[in-house]
């Protein structure tokens, strides 16, 4: 039908070249923006297939690496409960410790910034999936850290990824909410975008 030789929707989009529809594009240049400076928190929100998964590894790939650590990952399961996060960014970030117990795996990770801040070099790290942390008490771990971090300077930044109920826990999440710099929602591309992305992919 499309009259090409390969399934090029079947293909991962290139992060290169992401196509952008021109109503979001001040929102994403603000994205970058806030992942440079020295802000806690923002969230990304859609629908299913608005583009979030990719969005994610834009922001990956985007993010400057000489001045920045990116660590990049992903919620695979139903999280109601702290504890999931940090055996995994302290994993990312390479944080070598015995002890399997969350409260010092939170303070080596501490450490490990601390080491950051020295550096001046700053750590951001995305969540993609993050509606499936599906209750206040499962952001406890980004909670400790953002407190950790209030005290010795701000080098850790969070992008937080997923469905619309993912604003409905951050907001009944007060020490979260709090920090809250600002919401992207990826809506649903109308006619005129869908061609447009349709041509844009044919293209690339």
């Amino acid at each position: 039908y499309w009259k090409t030789e390969e399934a090029i929707f079947l293909r991962p989009v290139d992060s290169r070249s992401l196509f952008v529809p021109a109503a979001i594009k001040p929102q994403l240049d603000r994205l970058l923006l806030f992942c440079r400076q020295e802000q806690a928190l923002v969230i990304v929100t859609g629908e299913a297939g608005t583009g979030k998964s990719t969005l994610a590894k834009w922001l990956y790939d985007s993010i400057d690496s000489e001045t920045h650590e990116v660590l990049l990952t992903s919620v695979v399961q139903r999280e109601e409960k702290g504890g999931w996060l940090t055996p995994r960014l302290a994993e990312l970030m390479g944080v070598r410790t015995t002890s399997r117990d969350s409260a010092a795996l939170i303070r080596a990770t501490a450490a490990r910034l601390d080491e950051l801040i020295a550096e001046r070099r700053k750590l951001v790290c995305v969540i993609d999936a993050a509606h499936l942390a599906a209750t206040p008490e499962a952001f406890s771990d980004i909670v400790s850290l953002l407190n950790l971090q209030s005290l010795a300077g701000t080098c850790l930044s969070f992008v937080l990824i997923g469905a619309p109920e993912l604003r409905t826990t951050i907001e009944a999440t007060p020490s979260l909410a709090s920090k809250l710099a600002f919401v992207l929602t990826l809506p649903k591309l109308i006619r005129a975008e869908t061609e447009a992305y349709l041509n844009h992919r044919l293209k690339s």
